[in-house]
């Protein structure tokens, strides 16, 4: 059904009247009394004395700029007044959202989208209303990861889902795959009638990890300004970092990874693992990575936190770690092979929490460069490779 977005605190801002009852039963509208600002009355207007004169600690006037940005917030996202345009998303959830193709424009893939709209709506005689393009919601390529096309059955057309080089799983979103709400019969059905309540509709496709909460955030930074909050658990941070690289909201996707970045610790890091398998996993492994250069030069390793970090890790991830970060060259006569042996001995602790005992971890010679392996016996079996595997 039609609703109002749940959406999260109201930002910190002058506010002005509230809004009007709509006359249309279709978009939902916020009942409840919104409070004024500091030294403001309910309706938002100053206080005053006795006397009708502005109390002697009314707040100095807002900025013009801050009471149409907080009227905006409260009576066309909460309020749902006067929307003219359908956002219909689909994903983990499917939800119709009355919004403004003014404010949707303030994002280049929105604005884009509605002067495609508007163009091809031009471009048809008679035709009081455009047509509905592709849905958005193509997720984004990871740094440095080739993404190779979908292919699509023939008798199906149904898309398959690819895979990053490392064979892990990405967030894919193709044409052939998508499942926008039905027509616009369904949206009459719900009394929401095209070119009489609304002039455009946008689909948006979302990933998995997208949540209605996180749709929330992004439209009330659009309506108010006001990036997600820095204190968002990381769970939320990354459905919202997810949602936004799928829309293609570059400001917002910055924000969250930093935000994310800022709490990510060993002890954190098991909140992070639904990052793995998505064009996000790099904020992972490179966090890894960087805790494993520094690892102590001399051993034994005893640094019990990211042993506990890489345990439950993919194997082809935690092979790529343990293979493929450099190790350090450390000077001070310490020999390269004291921090190779510490590499080692940190791969056959891990390998021995995990348990598996097709797992184990080697040291390779011979005429390609030495280092350390971990070997998975039933994938490596054809390997002609030399090499030696080392007892604890």
């Amino acid at each position: 059904m039609l609703a109002t977005p749940t959406v999260p605190a109201t930002p910190t801002a002058p506010m002005a009247a509230p809004a009007p009852e709509t006359a249309s039963t279709k978009i939902a509208s916020s009942s409840a009394k919104l409070p004024g600002p500091p030294h403001a009355g309910g309706d938002g207007r100053p206080t005053s004395n006795g006397h009708g004169a502005a109390a002697a600690t009314q707040a100095p006037a807002p900025a013009p700029a801050a009471v149409i940005m907080d009227h905006l917030y409260r009576h066309a996202l909460l309020g749902g007044l006067f929307a003219d345009t359908v956002l219909c998303v689909t994903g983990p959830f499917s939800k119709l959202y009355p919004v403004h193709a003014m404010i949707l424009a303030r994002e280049p893939v929105f604005r884009d989208r509605l002067l495609a709209l508007r163009s091809q709506s031009l471009s048809m005689p008679f035709a009081p209303v455009p047509a509905v393009l592709p849905p958005l919601g193509i997720a984004p390529t990871a740094p440095g990861v080739v993404r190779p096309a979908a292919s699509t059955s023939s008798s199906s057309g149904t898309a398959t889902p690819v895979s990053d080089v490392a064979g892990s799983p990405v967030l894919t979103a193709t044409s052939a795959a998508l499942n926008p709400l039905a027509d616009d019969m369904s949206l009459a059905s719900l009394g929401f009638v095209r070119g009489r309540d609304y002039l455009w509709r946008i689909d948006v496709v979302l990933p998995d990890l997208a949540t209605e909460a996180a749709v929330s955030h992004l439209l009330t930074y659009l309506y108010s300004g006001h990036l997600p909050p820095t204190t968002l658990d990381p769970a939320s941070a990354m459905s919202v970092l997810a949602t936004a690289a799928a829309i293609d909201m570059p400001s917002v996707v910055q924000h969250t990874t930093q935000v994310l970045q800022s709490a990510l610790t060993l002890m954190t890091l098991p909140l992070y693992l639904p990052l793995i398998g998505t064009p996000f996993a790099p904020l992972v492994a490179d966090f890894l990575a960087d805790r494993i250069v520094h690892l102590p030069p001399i051993g034994p390793v005893d640094d019990e936190p990211l042993i506990a970090a890489l345990c439950p890790l993919p194997w082809d991830l935690l092979k790529t770690l343990i293979e493929d970060t450099p190790i350090p060259s450390l000077g001070n006569g310490i020999p390269p092979a004291s921090a190779q042996h510490v590499r080692f001995e940190l791969a056959r602790r891990v390998l021995t929490r995990r348990g598996r005992k097709d797992e184990s971890v080697v040291v390779t010679f011979g005429s390609n460069a030495a280092g350390l392996r971990l070997i998975h016996r039933q994938a490596d079996r054809r390997s002609k490779k030399k090499v030696w595997k080392v007892g604890e």
